[in-house]
Order: C-alpha cells, then sequence, then structure tokens
C-alpha cells in the first residue's frame, strides 16, 4: 500500500528543490505529488529535474491559480483514482512543516484515521511568527474548536495524514471555502465522516523563502468559516429530515423552505399550500414574545383574547379533526398566526 504527500505549490522554486530531497531521505518508501498552479517563476520545472532522479515523484499542473483549497480537492481525486493508496499526506511545500515528524506521522495512522502535526499539544510550538499572527493563530483555534465541536486543538493545521478509506466519505463538491478556512471545513467534514483523531506535537518553522500566503482575505474567510460550516450542516438536517414528514393535510412530502418566523424555518407544502413549523417549539414563547400579547402597541398583535377565544377554538378543533382523519393519528396543532 502506499502513503502519498501532496505538496500544493505557487511560486515555491526556492523551496521544492530542498523539500524534495529531504522526505525521500527521511522516507524513502514514500509518494510525492506536487500540484502547482502554473507557477511563474518555475516551480514545475524544477519538479521535472527532480523526476529524473526521483521515480516516485510525480507532477499535476492547473491552468491558473484558484486557491489551496481547490488545488487540494483537484490533488485529492487524482490521488484516490489509485486504491492502493493507504493515506494522504498534506504538507507545506515551504519547509514549514519538518519531514523528520513524517515517520511517527505514518506510524499512529494505522491507528487513527486522521494525524495532525500540531502546534498546540503538549511539546509542540511555533518558531519565526511574530507575536500578533502566534496569538491569533492560538485563538483562532480556540474560537474554530469551540463553535464547531471538532475533538483537535489544532484545527487549521496543514500537516495531516489522513487515511483514504475516511477521505473517500467526503463529497468534494459540498466544500467551498479556499485558502486556510478550506483545512477547517476539511477537518470538520472529516470528523463528521467519524474521523478519529490524533495530534503529534511539532515545532512549526515559519516558511524559509519565498511569500507568505497570509493576508486580509484569509483572516476574515477564517472568522466566518466556523458557523458557516456549523449552520450548513444544520440546515442540510433540517431539509434531509423535513423531507421525511408528511404534510398534515395533504400526506404530501413535497414542501419548500418558505420563510423565518421569530428565527424559525417555516416551510410550504406544495400540494394544499399549508404552511409548518420545523421543529415544533417547546412552548408559544419561541415564536410569540412578550408585546405581541401586550396588545399589540406597534400595530400588531393579538389585543383581545376573551373575545376571540370561542371561534379560534372551534378553527382549533376542525384542524384537529382533519389531522386525526387524515393521519389516522392525535397530535398537536401549532398556530403561527395570519400574519405569517
Amino acid at each position: 500500500m502506499k502513503d502519498v504527500i501532496i505538496l500544493p505549490t505557487y511560486n515555491e522554486r526556492e523551496n521544492i528543490g530542498n523539500i524534495v530531497p529531504m522526505i525521500f531521505s527521511v522516507v524513502p518508501d514514500i509518494y510525492i505529488l506536487v500540484a502547482d498552479d502554473n507557477s511563474p517563476d518555475g516551480t514545475a520545472d524544477v519538479v521535472r529535474e527532480l523526476q529524473k532522479k526521483y521515480k516516485r515523484l510525480d507532477l499535476i499542473s492547473r491552468p491558473q491559480k484558484n486557491g489551496l483549497g481547490r488545488a487540494y480537492i483537484n490533488a485529492f481525486k487524482h490521488v484516490l483514482k489509485d486504491t492502493d493508496v493507504r493515506t494522504v499526506i498534506m504538507m507545506d511545500a515551504d519547509l514549514s512543516h519538518q519531514p523528520k515528524y513524517l515517520p511517527e506521522m505514518l506510524k499512529k495512522s494505522y491507528d487513527f484515521s486522521v494525524v495532525t502535526g500540531s502546534r498546540y499539544v503538549k511539546g509542540g510550538e511555533t518558531v519565526g511568527w511574530e507575536t500578533w499572527r502566534v496569538i491569533l493563530s492560538f485563538l483562532g483555534n480556540f474560537y474554530c474548536r469551540n463553535i464547531t465541536g471538532m475533538p483537535i486543538m489544532d484545527c487549521t493545521a496543514g500537516f495531516n495524514v489522513i487515511s483514504t478509506d475516511l477521505l473517500r466519505k467526503i463529497d468534494f463538491s459540498n466544500i467551498d471555502m479556499s485558502g486556510y478556512a478550506f483545512i477547517m471545513e476539511l477537518k470538520y467534514n472529516l470528523h463528521l465522516a467519524g474521523g478519529e483523531f490524533y495530534e503529534v506535537p511539532i515545532t512549526f518553522v515559519n516558511r524559509v523563502g519565498g511569500e507568505s500566503k497570509m493576508s486580509s482575505h484569509i483572516i476574515s474567510e477564517g472568522v466566518v468559516a466556523p458557523w458557516k460550516m456549523r449552520f450548513k450542516v444544520q440546515s442540510e438536517k433540517i431539509e434531509e429530515d423535513v423531507k421525511k414528514i408528511n404534510c398534515v393535510g395533504c400526506l404530501s412530502k413535497e414542501k419548500v423552505f418558505f420563510g423565518i418566523k421569530n428565527n424559525l424555518p417555516l416551510y410550504k407544502c406544495l400540494g394544499c399550500g399549508m404552511l409548518s413549523l420545523y421543529e415544533l417549539p417547546e412552548s408559544s414563547s419561541e415564536v410569540y414574545d412578550a408585546e405581541y400579547f401586550s396588545g399589540g402597541s406597534g400595530g400588531f398583535g393579538y389585543v383581545n383574547y376573551d373575545e376571540d377565544k370561542e371561534p379560534m377554538r372551534e378553527s382549533f378543533k376542525k384542524y384537529l379533526d382533519l389531522i386525526k382523519k387524515v393521519s389516522g393519528k392525535s397530535g398537536k396543532l401549532f398556530d403561527v398566526g395570519a400574519a405569517t
């Protein structure tokens, strides 16, 4: 079985000629795939020269730069065509991920489906970064971990050994983030797919040559990414669950999202037009606030409950009888009001 390292590159001519020989000197049986984004500095030319010496070195080139995420996904798809590949290793080409950690990480990969080279477990550290960047990274990982619930300390680490059995469970078309947020989103999907994580402490060294890829866009994307990931999964689960529920009015399962009522999603049945909430709130206070029951000072709301409660009771009884007749079961009817 093969273990394949993916090295995404853009203008890494200075580093690629060093990192490839270093890797093969530490793990001679490894395979390396360089995924180059048509680097104008001639990175691909250096790789082609190295291929004359290293038969396990491969190169794929994309016509233009399109982000770290797209580069990795393109390389994943290329590697996963080979059913003899056991693990895929994500690794930076700028020497910040030192090859000396590969033997231990590969050893642990026989017991865990995701092994991460971590800066934030005991024994891990970062060397060569400005203080502000160290603080930003540490707090960013704390932030991501608490929002997503991922069971790892270093959510943004790009040094990872991933089982191909687990990687094949991921729907890459559902991953839409770029830059370093892509690494967070990939790990989150691996976590949801049942990945078992282990973190090996490493010393992360600031890039030796070339230009840093850090930008204000990458930072802002990292702030938004954990929330987007979490809400995407929640909405997908809700949509999947809603499809299984029959409309109480006509038994149709065909429904579409209609709108939001006090932060709760409303769905409209395509068969009869009935609106329904999902999920059913525990109490009316989740839909109606105190102002609604106070007389509608803003020009809306329920004004005189005593006067209208009898017609409402008759209306509710009618719908409850309909539900029982259609479904054969008694249940709850939650009124969202005509204003909806």
